[in-house]
């Protein structure tokens, strides 16, 4: 091997790592196609229900915003997440993070973008049931991210 294939090689190992190692994990690529699917699916005004989200047992879903700390989050979810730092911390005001746990550990998560559909109004210290149902609005900004809201929160 010749000296300059020999560069050549150690360049790109070295830019490969660094970009592997500043991507930001998305948890599950499915996760967030699935829910992209969903809320496309739903019509202007119309609604869909949580569980339709994500197929593993889940409890509660978090929605945070940009401007959170790794200490909020930890408070609000009732638990540390270790992953916080790189997920919820570094989030861009473009995105939300949708955080699917159970009483004490984080099941999947994915950074959702608002242009898809915008959950950031929601309230990030509420954690959403499994029978949440949202409402698909109509966009609010001439930009067009469809909001999502609450449409009902009921436990059970």
């Amino acid at each position: 091997m010749t000296k300059r294939n020999f560069l050549g090689i150690v360049v790109i190992v070295a830019l490969l790592v660094t970009v592997s190692w500043l991507r930001v994990p998305s948890g599950s690529g499915g996760l967030h196609d699935r829910i992209a699917s969903t809320v496309a699916r739903t019509p202007t005004n119309g609604s869909f229900k949580a569980s339709a989200l994500m197929d593993e047992p889940w409890e509660l879903l978090f929605v945070f915003h940009a401007y959170l700390d790794e200490a909020y989050v930890s408070e609000v979810m009732g638990f540390e997440w270790t992953n916080a730092d790189r997920v919820v911390v570094d989030l861009s005001e473009g995105e939300v993070a949708l955080v699917f746990t159970t009483t004490d550990e984080v099941v999947s998560y994915t950074r959702f973008r608002r242009v898809t559909a915008d959950f950031a109004d929601l309230d990030p210290s509420a954690g959403y049931p499994y029978s949440t149902t949202f409402t698909k609005g109509p966009p609010s900004d001439p930009i067009g991210f469809p909001k999502i809201a609450v449409e009902s929160n009921v436990s059970g």
